[in-house]
């Protein structure tokens, strides 16, 4: 992995808007399928052909992706189609992929196999995991200033920091970790427990903490700082009141740990030498008559969102707003009230979504005009959150289970199995509130096949081994 200054893909300010130079040095390669290719490169693609253009064995390397053939040498021009080498079967090279050399205007297409790998690297531990909460396109609102240590190495760091019901913990060595889409829910006169775990400490190391009560961008106001720890290696925690008078709303708490004798700073600006800053989002409210006990959210068949939340408590409850933020918007709206109920018991169900990811929270409100939120709930709504799936998978003995994460909603779903040439090899009925069927796998030839499950709100797809 390249540091994060050199890290990434450079386009030339030339060659984008109305006013662009597509290829300055003329030729096909005009189209912005550069940029396809070289962000695929950095989502963890090789080229098609397994880059072993230099070898004797022209066929010796491999892209690590299943479902591209192998391929003897790049691609150029337009290719007549089949253009075969390396034995790849009647269909050939398949100079249409991004990652071929093809001409612009001949490159069409991802497989799923490389869709699978560029996912990969965006989830869980993946190279390129911090893009999915990167706020780099968010427009600019109160900017704090930049804080850090200049260690990047597994030295003493911010392991656990408790708060509300923040609970994070970390194992990152980068100088700064940013929390801001975790949200503890604070209100005003309250008294909260701070608790702030290290890992590798010294017995030199020192926790200091800040809130902006009145949501002016810095940490320098009376009372803002919440924590100056004793000097050593045990977890360190303090009892924190939030001033009546803490201006209502979102703000920014900063937890700075660092080394008190090698390279200080207990500001809350500025980098140590040691150590590491993390911030989080507080989100400030008037002490309201309501405690959410659960909040879920989950993917549905078609597309949507099935949002679930359950209060205790409740008094002066005027309704309840239903929040989502998606990438582009990079703000929350409202997109659904409910009215309170006397089980206290909620649920909501979204329009159908376009694939990407998506944010939600629950907004109470009673009827003095107080709020107060939930955590914030994220959804990715696409293929990578299947709500069907099939098991055993493989399958050896030619019965499988098809499970579905929710009921069938009418008597037009259709199910078919489509071996890799988009060949249907079975059709099958789906009956209304159905969640689980028998689908005969007996007679079909060994392979990767797709469950494809077709719907009023859509299609939904996983793959399925049979090993006959």
């Amino acid at each position: 992995m390249r540091p994060s200054a050199t890290d990434g893909v450079v386009v030339t300010y030339s060659s984008v808007g109305s006013l662009a130079v597509r290829n300055p040095d003329g030729g096909n390669y005009d189209a912005g399928r550069t940029a396809t290719h070289e962000v695929g490169h950095w989502l963890n693609l090789y080229h098609t052909w397994g880059d072993d253009d230099d070898e004797a064995d022209t066929c010796s390397g491999t892209d690590l992706v299943a479902d591209t053939p192998n391929q003897a040498l790049p691609s150029s021009g337009c290719p007549p189609f089949p253009s075969i080498s390396c034995g790849n079967g009647s269909n050939g090279d398949m100079h249409m992929n991004y990652m071929d050399y093809s001409d612009d205007n001949c490159l069409q297409m991802f497989s799923m196999g490389q869709s699978t790998r560029m996912r990969a690297v965006l989830e869980n531990s993946g190279g390129r995991v911090s893009l999915m909460s990167s706020l780099g396109c968010v427009a600019p609102g109160i900017c704090y200033c930049a804080a850090g240590s200049d260690d990047l190495a597994p030295n003493e760091k911010i392991g656990n920091v408790t708060f509300s019901d923040i609970s994070q913990s970390s194992t990152s060595n980068a100088g700064y970790e940013n929390f801001i889409l975790v949200t503890g829910n604070i209100e005003q006169s309250a008294t909260y427990s701070l608790s702030v775990t290290i890992s590798n400490a010294f017995s030199t190391d020192q926790v200091l903490a800040w809130i902006d009560y009145n949501q002016n961008g810095d940490f320098t106001d009376a009372g803002e700082q919440v924590m100056v720890s004793s000097i050593g290696t045990v977890a360190f925690s303090t009892n924190v009141t939030i001033p009546a008078t803490a201006s209502l709303g979102e703000t920014r708490m900063r937890i700075r740990l660092h080394d008190t004798t090698l390279g200080p700073n207990a500001a809350s600006c500025g980098f140590s030498s040691y150590g590491q800053v993390e911030d989080y989002t507080l989100q400030i409210s008037a002490a309201l008559p309501v405690e959410f006990v659960n909040f879920e959210v989950k993917e549905t068949i078609g597309n949507r969102a099935l949002i679930q939340w359950s209060t205790a408590n409740e008094r002066n409850v005027k309704d309840f707003s239903v929040e989502m933020m998606d990438a582009p918007s990079h703000e929350f709206r409202s997109i659904g009230r409910v009215a309170p109920t006397a089980e206290q018991s909620y649920q909501f169900t979204t329009d159908r979504l376009v694939a990407g990811n998506y944010y939600f929270r629950i907004k109470e409100t009673d009827f003095e005009g107080q709020a107060t939120y939930t955590n914030i709930k994220s959804l990715r709504i696409g293929n990578d959150v299947p709500v069907i799936r099939v098991v055993p998978n493989p399958v050896h003995d030619g019965v499988a289970s098809l499970q579905l994460g929710s009921p069938i909603l009418d008597n037009s779903a259709v199910l078919q199995i489509i071996n890799q040439l988009g060949i249907v090899c079975t059709t099958m009925q789906l009956d209304q509130g159905t969640v689980q069927a028998s689908i005969p796998t007996a007679g079909l030839p060994s392979g990767t096949y797709f469950v494809q499950l077709i719907t009023k709100d859509g299609i939904v797809t996983t793959k399925v081994m049979v090993q006959e």
